[in-house]
Order: structure tokens, then C-alpha cells, then sequence
């Protein structure tokens, strides 16, 4: 799952304004007594590593290949990488490896501040609870030493609220919320037998997009005007299969296994087409508590994103490689810059969008934006 961070206009001027106040007298009270940790592997010694990796060619750093890039400002590069092993921060052209090593947990990298980094995890949702709790941690300082937040366990870190850096929002299975940048949370199960599969920051809304067990996807709106008191809304759209989803502004995109949905209304109306996805998709879904064809296996749309500066081209990674979209999602065409047996798990945009970075199960890799 990957959380899509879309940034919305300043909104409930004086109702924002107090709760920033209060936050951060609550967030410093909280800081000084967090407890700080190191990895206990020690920081790489030596000179930096530089990667000559040409476009089209996963990404390595020390011999291992990136498995995640981070690219909190797109107008910017990637800031960090990760590889099997540790976390690199690109520094003067250079990866530096830091002493954070790859232990699972999901890293969230804050984009007004990258030296602010949350990590952390849940079980799988399908866990009855015996699974071992999962730390939430903070760095301060780009992954060299890290704080424990103890009521953080068992949450994934999605996004930084972008006008008040206090609140994060996170995955428990169900949404989780902090309004103190971590040291405490609300864990709120919005969406009864549909554990968060993914999110998405549009304007005044929190959408939420929940994947229930026998195979129902459902997008709801959580009105965030004060994040303190989320309350759920309308549901905006059901489908059948696993689903992924972005936003921006009114348009929201949700890929799934039968198509590709778009709404240009804030979820009102909607409009679907597999045109040019036909090979990666399917319209013989299961029921809900039926087998899944094996000849599905598969099938769907893994991750979607609208683009950085133009709103009509739209990009769908799939188990088949990378497609896009011209025209709002009405054609698709496979982009062979990826190659079809690549299974696409994640795009990130970097230079406003003049490269593209592809999250594929072999590595990430950079390939020009056509």
C-alpha cells in the first residue's frame, strides 16, 4: 500500500489556527520524554558511494538494488534509498549510507522536513493478535539515531498532514491519527471488515480506501477540518477485487482488477475504462466467498498516480509493466521504457516530473517521462 500525498489549501482558518497552537505546547511536552535508540550496526566508514546506474537499469548502491526510493518534494530528487540491507541519503550527488538498517518497517520521510523521518509497521490484518507488537519510531537527525513512541506500535506511517506537521496519519489495519507527532494515537476502525488498503489526502477530505477479506474494495471520505475529530462521510465508490488509489483536488483515481476509475467531481460521478488494459485486467471477478480463477493471478492494477503538471495523463503500474494514459484515463497504453514482466508496485515523480522512478519487484529503476 502507498499512501498518496496530495497537498490541499489552507481551510477553517480560525479552527486550524487553534488547534496548530495547542499541538505544539502538547508536542513538546511529549518530545522530552521520549526515549532515543541507535541501530546497533554502526555507520558505514570510508567515502560516500556514488551510483552511475543509467536510465532503464534498476538502481544500485553498494551492489545491492534499491528497493525504495523516497521522494518527499517532486520538484526535488530522491532524498533517500533503500536497499536490502541499510538506508542511503543522497548527499552532494552522493548516497551516504546512515545507520538505519532495513528491518521491514515502513519508513516516512516528512517533506518540509527530511531530516524527520517515522518508521513503523502492523501485522498482517488477517492476524488474530499473537503476532509480536511492531515499534514505532522518529528520527530527527536523516536515520542516524532514533526515539521510541510507545503508544506508536503496530502502525504504518502514510503521511504528514502538509499545514500542520503535528499530525500524522497512519495504518493500524484502520485508520490511525496523531495530533502530536507520533507520541500518541487515535485508532479509529471507520470501516468495520475493510482494513485500510490505502489513502489519500484530497482538499478538505481524508479519503480512505478499505479491502474487505473475501474481496470488496470500498472508498470513504473522513472529513479532517479538525484532525482532533475526524468524522466519516459518504461512500464514494465499490468495487470488486483489490484497489489502489490517488487524488488531486476533485479528481480522485482508483485502480483495481476490472478497470480504472476516475472522478472529476470529488467522487460524485465516475467513469471507468480498460481501453489498452485489456490484457492486464479483467470483468470475470469472482463473487465475494467464491474461488478466484487461477487464471486471474495477476490481474489488476496495482498503483496509480495522476500527473505532476498535467492532470489528464495518468500512470497504472501492473504485473504486466507500466501504462499511461493520455486522455483521463479513457485509452491506456503500455510503456515499454518498463518491461511487461516487470510487476509495477509503485511510480514516484521527481523534477517536476521529469523523471520517473518505478518501484518493480526487481528494484526501483529510472526511466524518462515520455
Amino acid at each position: 500500500m502507498g499512501f498518496s500525498h496530495n497537498l490541499r489549501p489552507c481551510h477553517s482558518l480560525r479552527v486550524r489556527s487553534a488547534v496548530v497552537a495547542l499541538l505544539l505546547i502538547i508536542s513538546v511536552l511529549f518530545t522530552a520524554c521520549d526515549a532515543t535508540t541507535d541501530d546497533s550496526t554502526p555507520r558505514a566508514a570510508g567515502s560516500p558511494t556514488t551510483t552511475q546506474t543509467p536510465a532503464r537499469e534498476i538502481i544500485v548502491i553498494d551492489g545491492e538494488p534499491v528497493v525504495e526510493l523516497f521522494i518527499p518534494d517532486p520538484s526535488q530528487g530522491p532524498t533517500y534509498a533503500l536497499t536490502a540491507s541499510a538506508l542511503y541519503r543522497r548527499q552532494s550527488g552522493r548516497w551516504e549510507r546512515t545507520r538505519t538498517m532495513n528491518d521491514g518497517r515502513k519508513l516516512l520521510v516528512d517533506p518540509a522536513n527530511p531530516d524527520r523521518i517515522f518508521r513503523g509497521n502492523h501485522p498482517n490484518c488477517t492476524i488474530d493478535g499473537s503476532a509480536p507488537e511492531i515499534p514505532f519510531e522518529v528520527s530527527h537527525d536523516g536515520g542516524n539515531s532514533w526515539r521510541v513512541q510507545p503508544q506508536g506500535r503496530n502502525i504504518r506511517p502514510l503521511a504528514v498532514d502538509p499545514t500542520i506537521p503535528e499530525i500524522i496519519y497512519g495504518s493500524s489495519c484502520y485508520l490511525a491519527i496523531s495530533t502530536t507527532s507520533g507520541n500518541t494515537w487515535m485508532r479509529l476502525a471507520l470501516m468495520n471488515d475493510f482494513p485500510l488498503a490505502d489513502a489519500a489526502l484530497a482538499g478538505e477530505r481524508l479519503l480512505i480506501l478499505g479491502t474487505s477479506k473475501d474481496g470488496v474494495s470500498r472508498l470513504r471520505t473522513v472529513d479532517i477540518t479538525d484532525p482532533a475529530k475526524p468524522l466519516l462521510g459518504d461512500m464514494l465508490l465499490e468495487v470488486r477485487g483489490h484497489a489502489t488509489l490517488d487524488a488531486r483536488g476533485d479528481r480522485i483515481v482508483v485502480g483495481g482488477v476490472d478497470s480504472v476509475h476516475v472522478s472529476d467531481d470529488g467522487g460524485a460521478t465516475w467513469s471507468s475504462s480498460r481501453f489498452g488494459l485489456e490484457a492486464v485486467t479483467s470483468q470475470t471477478i469472482p463473487a465475494p466467498g467464491r474461488a478466484a480463477d487461477p487464471e486471474l493471478a495477476g490481474i489488476g492494477v496495482h498503483t496509480v498516480r495522476i500527473g505532476v503538471t498535467d492532470k489528464q495523463r495518468i500512470y497504472a503500474g501492473t504485473s504486466h509493466g507500466l501504462y499511461i494514459s493520455q486522455d483521463g484515463g479513457a485509452t491506456w497504453v503500455r510503456y515499454d521504457e518498463v518491461a511487461l514482466d516487470a510487476v509495477v508496485t509503485g511510480i514516484q515523480f521527481a523534477l517536476d516530473g521529469a523523471d520517473i522512478f518505478v518501484t518493480t519487484d526487481a528494484g526501483v529503476l529510472s526511466v524518462p517521462n515520455p
